[in-house]
């Protein structure tokens, strides 16, 4: 026997009791379906689980950026500010290649950028004030399946 996984991310719309969850693809709101809901239930789970209010810790933020989602913290005083993980420079990232001081095309091996509140984007290091905080989030729109 083979076995699948689903790996695209998915939101829930609404919940009817006779038909189950209307859910659809993670920004893509013309492509809906139902899902029963002892199939919803024993199958998915929350792709990015969070603290109260939305936010989340540390661990969690890592795989929240690998999955190309852009995080921040709330707790962070400059405005606009995010992290996004570069996987292979040698890939033109748009989010980064319009930045002043982008690198063009260099290859580099994995690494986490921040976008700094004076709109630069440099190498970024977590403090442990970073590492031990419960208010990462994802930036706001930035939701990729």
């Amino acid at each position: 026997m083979t076995l699948y996984r689903k790996t695209q991310l998915i939101e829930v719309i609404s919940f009817d009791e006779e038909k189950g969850y209307l859910v659809q693809n993670a920004g893509n709101p013309e492509d809906q379906w139902y899902i029963n809901k002892p199939l919803f239930e024993s199958s998915y789970e929350e792709a990015i689980p969070t603290l109260p209010e939305g936010q989340f810790d540390y661990g969690m933020a890592i795989k929240v950026l690998k999955t190309g989602n852009r995080v921040q913290r709330t707790g962070w005083n400059g405005k606009g500010m995010w992290l996004k993980f570069i996987n292979n420079y040698s890939v033109v990232d748009p989010d980064v290649a319009s930045l002043p001081n982008a690198m063009s095309g260099e290859a580099t091996l994995p690494w986490i950028g921040m976008k700094t509140a004076d709109g630069k984007f440099v190498p970024w290091l977590a403090s442990q004030t970073d590492m031990l905080a419960e208010d990462w989030v994802v930036e706001p729109g930035q939701i990729n399946p």
